[in-house]
């Protein structure tokens, strides 16, 4: 098996460090992948799954970096001082960093839900070798209308009888998620968001939906439709991002390395 490093690397962002997870193929670093997170609650669910990719992409000879944005995890910040342009501007940092700092050549990105939609978002403004979007969230004010429902139903799980019961969801001003306290604003924006094309994005894109089917929906082939170097496709994979135990993602992670190694290739 290929010998690969994963060490822990920075980048300061106006003055706040941005920080990750970097995974070194053995040889020379010519290509490579941003990996961008998904929100709160589903970020944690995923962990797991985005270092196996981490490996698999070293282990395949590409570089990849999986950092926290600016407010989470090991990164610099308050989680309430920041916003989705603020982690925008971390997806365009992490591409330069990898190609000035880092002498990946060809840098791609791959998003996971919010991570998926932020990158989407992006990659008309960045030089990007492919872009990977994992289950990238279509539409915000539905997503804001299913956390805010998961929210009530764990509040009413938790508020045992006799026992003094923290605020319903929204009556302290803003929304906890797994230790996250999303803002107002924060969940103004995240109501905001809508991803429905992707016809300024240049590079080759990889669409991957995970549902009990393996069939790609109307609304992801919408998304691909009238861009010559997007596709879609579909794999029975249990929403991992939603599950506190471990999910086999080996399908999807072996299909996305496949693709990355030769992005735009025709799919047999």
């Amino acid at each position: 098996m290929t010998a690969i490093r994963q060490e822990p690397v920075s980048r300061e962002v106006a003055g706040t460090p941005l920080r990750g997870m970097a995974y070194q193929p053995a040889g020379e670093r010519r290509r490579g992948l941003v990996l961008c997170d998904p929100f709160a609650e589903e970020k944690k669910s995923a962990q797991s799954t985005l270092g196996t990719l981490g490996r698999a992409l070293a282990a395949a000879g590409l570089w990849a970096w999986h950092f926290d944005y600016r407010g989470t995890g090991d990164s610099g910040g308050e989680f309430a001082e920041f916003g989705l342009e603020d982690w925008r501007a971390d997806l365009r940092t992490a591409v330069d960093f990898a190609r000035a700092d880092c002498g990946v050549e060809s840098v791609g990105l791959l998003g996971l839900r919010l991570g998926g939609t932020l990158a989407a978002q992006v990659a008309a403004e960045v030089d990007l070798a492919c872009l990977v979007l994992w289950e990238p969230l279509l539409d915000g004010a539905r997503y804001v209308r299913e956390i805010r429902q998961r929210s009530t139903i764990k509040h009413m799980l938790t508020a045992a009888e006799g026992a003094p019961a923290p605020a319903p969801p929204g009556e302290s001003g803003g929304l906890d998620m797994g230790g996250y306290l999303v803002t107002p604003a924060l969940l103004g924006e995240l109501s905001a968001l809508r991803l429905t094309a992707l016809a300024e994005v240049s590079a080759p894109v990889l669409l991957v939906e995970c549902n009990a089917r393996g069939q790609v929906t109307e609304p992801g082939r919408a998304l691909v439709a009238g861009t010559p170097r997007a596709e879609a496709r579909a794999l029975v994979v249990e929403p991992f991002w939603q599950r506190v135990g471990l999910v086999d993602t080996s399908g999807l992670i072996a299909t996305t390395v496949e693709w990355v190694a030769n992005p735009g290739a025709p799919h047999a």
